[in-house]
């Protein structure tokens, strides 16, 4: 209580000065009854939890041993994202490259495993097309990091192998696969596997693929055909093409399907 007394005070001005004590002290009355209110009814729960002191301290203490492994775990993890991070983009393209079928091949055949495997087959039986088991699809799969990484290293993308579908109708979704894949390559010179089965109510289709890779005669480096269908084959048998700077090599194989056309294999 403080009484601000001057000689010049008048009673009123003490009054009033002695009420606001008051008020203040009732406040503070009112406010201790309040608490001890919830103390009383708070009690019994207070009370069981002093009963356990030493179950919730092993419970901290496990919460706490967890957060610090877990803790440990995050920084290592951390730092070697971290180290992967600073790897030089020609090295991870150097790394993925060893994921896609016989890219790093150093044998005879350029093509390595590129006809087995097919990196984009239509009637194969692996699935969709393109198969996003095969590399790089697969490697772009992993997370946005690596697809973005993958996307723009054109080199894994110039190999492609494409076999003739055996469903009517099928063709021109392997085409836009074939499209969508070479929009990866940043116009580079391309090792393409070609087969095409007979297939009297598809010819149509097998030329439009025919017409297709003869399109992008520019950009051959290897190429293998292996083609049993007359029509198609005609499409690039005795054709003439210009600007083939970047091919080194050819393979063609024929079937009977392709009679009519072996005489013109001279031409080729």
């Amino acid at each position: 209580m403080t009484l601000r007394h001057s000689r010049g005070a008048s009673s009123r001005t003490i009054i009033q000065e002695l009420e606001d004590d008051i008020s203040r002290i009732d406040e503070g009355i009112n406010t201790l009854q309040l608490k001890k209110k919830y103390l009383t009814s708070s009690w019994p729960l207070i009370r069981h939890i002093l009963k356990e002191p030493l179950h919730h301290g092993a419970t901290l203490d496990r919460l706490v041993e967890e957060r610090q492994l877990l803790s440990q775990e995050l920084y290592a993890h951390t730092a070697a994202q971290f180290v992967l991070e600073r790897f030089p983009f020609e090295i991870w393209e150097l790394v993925f490259a060893y994921a896609v079928p016989g890219y790093l091949c150093q044998s005879d055949d350029p093509f390595g495993q590129l006809g087995s495997s097919g990196l984009l087959c239509s009637g194969s039986g692996s699935g969709s097309i393109p198969s996003v088991r095969e590399a790089p699809l697969s490697l772009a799969h992993v997370n946005r990091q690596w697809r973005a990484w993958v996307h723009g290293m054109p080199g894994l993308w110039t190999r492609l192998a494409i076999r003739s579908s055996r469903h009517a109708g099928k063709m021109g979704f392997v085409l836009e696969g074939v499209k969508w894949w070479l929009e990866h390559t940043n116009e580079r010179a391309l090792t393409l596997s070609i087969k095409i089965m007979r297939e009297r109510q598809r010819e149509a289709e097998e030329c439009g693929l025919m017409e297709f890779i003869c399109g992008l005669a520019g950009r051959w480096r290897h190429l293998r055909l292996d083609v049993d269908c007359a029509e198609a084959m005609c499409r690039i048998v005795g054709r003439e093409m210009k600007g083939l700077v970047t091919l080194k090599y050819v393979q063609v194989e024929m079937g009977s399907g392709c009679r009519g056309c072996w005489w013109r294999m001279r031409r080729v």
